[in-house]
């Protein structure tokens, strides 16, 4: 893959990606907030299904022998420690780097003191990342569930993808969108003669 193919590639998924985002709403503070609080859960559905199409798209570009993949070495410590800090950050300003950009997008003024704390928060990982460089590893390096399964990559893939899928097709049984955006959140009025009713 060409460096301008890459580049376009990147460009292509990141309109979809933060047009689709924008559209599902999950970008939004309270949205964020209300999931880690187990009281919304439309993040986690849009995330599961970004996460079953992106497994289609790496198994298809993977087995075309477009991509090749190269997993990250796991540091138990560092990954722990790590999910805990982005968790919590999440919490406190409702939403991740992605989201912070498109709340930018959407005009919400507070994000820009988010994007301030993220750079404040680049700059001290850089010089903290200068004494930290000499401690040793604490993973056992690259893991992945088709390595550790034995699984091939391609039924692996379609496994995780149909689990994440009924997840999704689960939860929206149990909580349906229109619940957590609310009634007219589709731009119809549900309380008029004619229209649509609540579900």
């Amino acid at each position: 893959m060409t460096i301008l193919i890459a580049l376009l590639s990147g460009l292509v998924f990141g309109v979809a990606f933060g047009f689709l985002l924008e559209k599902s709403r999950v970008f939004e503070p309270g949205v964020v907030v209300a999931q880690m609080q187990l009281r919304n859960f439309i993040l986690i559905k849009v995330w599961f299904s970004a996460i079953v199409t992106i497994l289609i798209v790496v198994t298809l570009l993977r087995e075309l022998g477009i991509v090749t993949l190269h997993p990250k070495p796991v540091l138990l410590i560092g990954d722990l420690v790590g999910g805990l800090l982005i968790g919590t950050g999440m919490t406190l300003a409702g939403g991740c780097p992605a989201m912070i950009m498109a709340q930018i997008g959407a005009g919400y003024r507070d994000a820009w003191f988010v994007v301030l704390g993220g750079l404040a928060g680049l700059a001290a990982y850089l010089t903290l990342e200068l004494l930290l460089r000499p401690l040793p590893a604490d993973g056992p390096g690259p893991l992945t569930l088709a390595g550790l399964s034995g699984t091939p990559f391609p039924a692996l893939a379609v496994a995780v993808g149909v689990g994440l899928f009924a997840c999704v097709i689960a939860l929206e049984r149990l909580r349906p969108w229109r619940l957590d955006l609310g009634a007219q959140a589709d731009g119809i009025h549900h309380d008029r003669p004619g229209s649509p009713r609540r579900p």
